[in-house]
């Protein structure tokens, strides 16, 4: 990976295991057990980030017979994911640290064919602004900040919609390289910044929205 390329350890924590890491957390489906098996298997070590790309995407609009079970769904796979990773950061994170999260370009306005998604990710937005803040209980001087993608270059992305224009997807390079950048403190991020990734004709951008 481009962290351990750059000298960096890298711990996952997943429901399957990760060969590619330093070491390899699986956890359940129980938010409160997670983090205290993150904890547990992070302890003593010196952690400068702790970054969240979990999530994942639901459609239907409100006169679905399916938008509870989708709305649930993102809430699940988006919202607590990106709690567990605050809670995790919280008690691991050294002064100073970086939080990432994946928030999502559209969460900053109307989603009427994806409601669930929509309303994740702007839960997602609003934790940032929160744990931004004073008193949050983050480790001091902790940046707090998100990726708002419109849509990663994935395999799964891939898989779903193959005939796509892939030239206006961003691909994870270039979000590890704007992340990474971050955490070397290479290029600078605000606190509580929602930033915005864009990929046009094969050329990514950048732009912070609050």
């Amino acid at each position: 990976s481009s962290f351990k390329a750059a000298g960096f350890s890298v711990y996952s924590a997943d429901f399957r295991e990760n060969s590619d890491v330093d070491l390899s957390i699986i956890i359940s489906g129980e938010t409160e057990d997670s983090c205290k098996k993150i904890v547990s298997a992070l302890e003593g070590k010196d952690i400068d980030a702790v970054l969240t790309f979990a999530g994942g995407w639901a459609g239907e609009n409100i006169a679905s017979d399916r938008v509870f079970e989708a709305t649930e769904k993102m809430w699940n796979m988006n919202v607590k994911s990106a709690l567990l990773a605050g809670a995790v950061g919280a008690r691991v994170l050294k002064e100073g640290g970086k939080l990432i999260f994946t928030g999502a370009k559209a969460g900053l306005e109307g989603t009427h064919f994806m409601i669930g998604y929509g309303m994740a990710k702007a839960a997602t937005h609003q934790l940032v602004a929160s744990l931004a803040q004073e008193g949050s209980g983050l480790p001091k001087g902790t940046t707090v900040a998100a990726v708002l993608p419109v849509t990663l270059d994935t395999k799964t992305n891939r898989s779903g919609m193959p005939d796509a224009d892939y030239s206006t997807w961003t691909p994870l390079e270039e979000v590890a390289k704007k992340v990474l950048g971050w955490v070397k403190e290479d290029e600078s991020v605000s606190n509580g910044a929602l930033m915005a990734v864009e990929t046009v004709a094969g050329k990514t951008t950048w732009a912070k929205m609050n």
